[in-house]
């Protein structure tokens, strides 16, 4: 016996072997790995098609051993995949603690099943103003840019800005323009051109964790 991994302290350990145990001559020589509880990283899945050194790998790796979101498969995060409705609001309500809606009557025409994965999610952004208001939610709809950064400048609550932005195709009035100056400014994100910030340009599962992990670890 060459390894011998312990879930407590050192100190532990050599409280039980000072305690007379009747240890036998492998464990004595044994190479003890102490591992108190709680102390130990978690272990975050190593995705094949998540290199280590790509812009959204830390990203992904703090939102698993977060529980914000998990592989599409258990090899495979699929960073590329398209981002919805569905997914980035539930993002955003686990990040922020999965906290129960005040009612369990969905406001929303298209969210009507209790079961589905978003439901709980999608009652907390209409409770907490994080959804876009009116009657239906459109789950499975694309997220945008300016959605993205819509909805995380609402969950936090809608900080102010001072100035305006750049970009040519966020007017100053636009119902993005706030959000979109304030992610900028707290380099949550940045736009896709000097000039431009393309807010229809839909999000991918590694920009919505990226987003998030900018925001909220950095």
């Amino acid at each position: 016996m060459t390894d011998v991994y312990y879930g407590g302290s050192e100190r532990q350990w050599q409280e039980l072997k000072d305690n007379s145990w009747n240890w036998s001559k492998e464990l004595d020589e044994a190479t003890i790995h102490y591992s108190a509880p709680g102390t130990a990283e978690p272990e975050t899945p190593a995705f094949t098609d998540v290199p280590a050194d790509a812009w959204y790998a830390d990203a992904v790796n703090w939102a698993v051993e977060k529980e914000i979101t998990n592989g599409m498969t258990s090899t495979t995060f699929e960073p590329g995949t398209t981002c919805t409705q569905a997914h980035i609001i539930t993002f955003i309500w686990r990040a922020y603690g999965k906290l129960e809606p005040k009612s369990a009557v969905s406001p929303f025409t298209d969210v009507t099943d209790p079961g589905a994965w978003y439901y709980k999610a999608a009652l907390w952004a209409a409770e907490t103003g994080v959804a876009n208001p009116g009657t239906t939610f459109d789950p499975s709809a694309p997220c945008t840019r300016a959605q993205a950064v819509t909805y995380l400048w609402r969950a936090a609550n809608k900080p102010a800005v001072s100035g305006g932005n750049t970009f040519t195709d966020v007017p100053a009035n636009s119902e993005c323009a706030a959000a979109v100056a304030w992610a900028v400014g707290k380099k949550i994100t940045n736009g896709m051109t000097s000039t431009t910030f393309e807010p229809d340009t839909i999000c991918t599962r590694g920009h919505i964790v990226t987003f998030l992990y900018r925001d909220l670890e950095l």
